[in-house]
């Protein structure tokens, strides 16, 4: 599937820029949060006792749900870490028209959609009545947000390449700047090919 159009006005140069802004606000927000998590042991300890009162005991509360807890915030905070890499990384691909800096992302989203819709899915067989609604929902809007991103990236990504290989091609046949004929030049004075290829005195301007 291809677009030609962001959100049906936008370029899609721009539109791949407006993602990438997301995303990089997204990831750092994430990853402050998670570092500061990592950092407050008491905001821990208070999230595991609400979760092993509230919640199934024997799926959550492990011999060690401290150790489970911070394992999570670890792996969220390195998947914050690579999403904001990978986001800059395209932000430098677009500024440079390097198709290939686009394709990290393209995989990103891919497996951020697949993990969103896994733990999301963990999250409701766990603590069950309380999340089913909102992870229905985030499911859908996370999809749906993340996919429409992922065909626009895609469809840039395509127009990039085909337009190096196209400079690629005419490098290659040795096709420079295209010469001028004594036609666009009403003064020969300012033709710099005048004289080159026809002799002095003759010109092609029709009388």
């Amino acid at each position: 599937m291809k677009v030609s159009k962001c959100c049906c006005c936008l370029s899609l140069h721009y539109g791949c820029c407006l993602i990438a802004a997301i995303q990089v606000v997204i990831s750092s927000v994430g990853f402050s949060y998670c570092l500061i998590w990592l950092i407050d042991e008491d905001f821990q300890r208070n999230l595991v006792n609400y979760l092993c009162d509230n919640h199934h005991e024997d799926i959550f509360c492990t011999d060690d749900p401290m150790l489970d807890l911070r394992t999570s915030f670890v792996i969220f905070f390195y998947a914050c870490l690579f999403s904001l890499i990978t986001s800059l990384v395209m932000a430098y691909g677009l500024r440079i028209r390097k198709w290939i800096l686009l394709s990290p992302w393209e995989v990103l989203a891919i497996v951020g959609i697949i993990g969103n819709f896994c733990l999301t899915v963990i999250q409701i067989i766990v603590i069950r009545h309380e999340v089913v609604v909102g992870g229905i929902m985030n499911i859908v809007v996370t999809t749906s947000f993340w996919g429409y991103s992922y065909i626009v990236v895609k469809s840039y990504r395509v127009e990039l390449k085909e337009e190096s290989e196209n400079n690629v091609r005419i490098r290659n046949h040795g096709i420079s700047n295209p010469q001028f004929s004594n036609l666009q030049f009403a003064n020969q004075a300012y033709n710099p090919n005048y004289g080159v290829d026809q002799p002095y005195g003759t010109s092609n301007i029709p009388i």
